[in-house]
């Protein structure tokens, strides 16, 4: 993974109207594609969001709110949902490889040998 001028590293996000593409500049594939929507079944309370809705195992019956209609974005607050859950699961999916991000020896264990 590249860092850019000053340290950080730089996000590249593709937000297509029917897949949204996440990843970090200078890869060559994103890290993550997920759809961009919502659904939840009918009659029940859970929600899956973005990359949520990959580990549905009954799509059938489920209620799909998209932020797009016909090429235009329609829903900003749905929009707004749906990157923050990929941005969170982006973070989560480099945590292990970010410098000072992991939960190993050195890496912010909480436990210590004295």
């Amino acid at each position: 993974m590249q860092q850019s001028q000053g340290g950080h590293q730089v996000v590249v996000l593709d937000n297509g109207a029917g897949n949204i593409k996440l990843g970090f500049e200078g890869e060559a594939n994103p890290r993550l594609v997920f759809p961009n929507c919502t659904a939840k079944p009918k009659g029940e309370r859970q929600l899956y969001v973005a990359d949520a809705l990959l580990e549905a195992r009954e799509l059938g019956g489920m209620v799909v709110r998209r932020p797009h209609d016909r090429g235009f974005m329609v829903n900003y607050d749905l929009e707004r949902d749906i990157w923050q859950k990929g941005f969170a699961s982006l973070a989560a999916a480099a945590a292990g490889q970010l410098p000072g991000m992991g939960s190993g020896p050195g890496g912010g264990s909480s436990s210590s040998s004295r």
